[in-house]
């Protein structure tokens, strides 16, 4: 026979007055008060690493200003001396203007020497910036950004060809590649110029049409468009204490443009927008060769009629877009990707699972 419910109430009662009276053994002040000892710890150590990342930053700056003013003086120094000598008559007035000329071009070499100085004061500077575990908004200089970017890389502020995407389309069996022709770093932002090309099926029984969306399906798949600048702004950074696993948040803005073949008698041509958040992380390893890594994007596409037509949609109106990435990384070099697409349901109809291959070759463009 079931117990009436005012017996069972009646019942808690005194289990709920002991429990009252019984010490909590999550969140106790002995458990709060080591909490708050490691925190106190924490902070001081912050506070002691940050403090030692200034130091460094003042003495590049203190290096680079010193060289400046030793050549500087020494130049002007050549400089007097030539003139003395020319007032003289020693040297003639034509002498004269060619050590002068030489003497500028010496003077317009000191920017390169300091160049070095100025990377180490801007590494010093990020690391004062980003102690902390979190951080937001972590890249507060330009001179920063790629420190963002590439954290395991020695590229400097300016490349030259810097990634080269491939992506297989298992379902249609075609294949895009995707050229990062040239990418910067202005302010906060990296902004890069690419262009994305797309492998016709010799062969194929399909109509032109089909051909068509097939290719604009890929190139949206494989980067964007045939040209294509994008934007990423750094948002959030959070690293463990030895920076083996680290994870980061940015804005990434697409415009791309699927521009008509030379020849083709319309000047007509799509055109579309991608803006959304990224979110990555990566573990390295010990030797920092091989970093698995995950990512995860969601965006909102908007473009043109002929954008909608090249892709076969009837419905000319935004799209939600989302990747979720897992992979490897050899090197900084290489990176091997598997990539599932959500959101719309053309999405989700018309993009498959993914693979991706991924180059990075190092050749840049020093920054003076």
């Amino acid at each position: 026979m079931k117990a009436p419910i005012c017996t069972i109430i009646l019942g808690l009662v005194p289990v709920c007055a002991r429990a009252q009276t019984q010490p909590l053994r999550f969140g106790s002040l002995e458990e709060s008060t080591e909490y708050s000892r490691k925190a106190a710890k924490r902070t001081d150590q912050n506070s002691e690493e940050r403090k030692y990342w200034k130091e460094q930053e003042t003495i590049q700056q203190d290096l680079a200003s010193a060289l400046s003013k030793k050549v500087n003086d020494s130049i002007d120094l050549v400089r007097t001396d030539l003139r003395n000598q020319a007032i003289a008559g020693t040297i003639t007035p034509r002498k004269e203007l060619e050590e002068q000329e030489k003497l500028d071009g010496k003077r317009a070499g000191i920017t390169a020497r300091i160049f070095p100085y100025a990377q180490r004061q801007a590494y010093c500077r990020y690391r004062s910036n980003n102690v902390t575990r979190l951080t937001p908004l972590p890249v507060r200089h330009r001179q920063e950004a790629p420190l963002y970017f590439n954290a395991a890389s020695t590229r400097q502020s300016a490349e030259f060809l810097a990634k080269s995407l491939t992506v297989i389309n298992p379902n249609t069996g075609k294949l895009s590649l995707y050229n990062e022709l040239y990418g910067d770093y202005v302010g906060w932002w990296r902004v890069a110029f690419g262009t994305t090309l797309v492998g016709s099926n010799k062969g194929e029984s399909k109509t032109p049409e089909d051909q068509k969306n097939e290719a604009a399906l890929q190139r949206l798949l494989g980067g964007g468009g045939n040209a294509l600048i994008s934007a990423t702004l750094p948002l959030a950074s959070f690293h463990t204490d030895d920076e083996v696993v680290a994870f980061k948040l940015m804005m990434l803005n697409k415009i791309a443009t699927d521009l008509p073949q030379n020849g083709a008698e319309t000047s007509d041509f799509a055109y579309h927008s991608d803006i959304g958040f990224d979110f990555a992380g990566y573990y390295q390893g010990f030797n920092r060769i091989i970093t698995p890594f995950a990512y995860v994007r969601v965006g909102q596409v908007w473009g043109n009629s002929l954008f909608y037509d090249n892709l076969g949609r009837n419905t000319h109106s935004g799209m939600l877009v989302g990747q979720i990435m897992g992979g490897l990384s050899i090197t900084d070099v290489l990176q091997v990707a598997g990539t599932y697409y959500y959101g719309s349901a053309f999405i989700r109809d018309n993009f498959p699972f993914s693979i991706s291959i991924t180059l990075q070759p190092k050749v840049t463009v020093a920054a003076q």
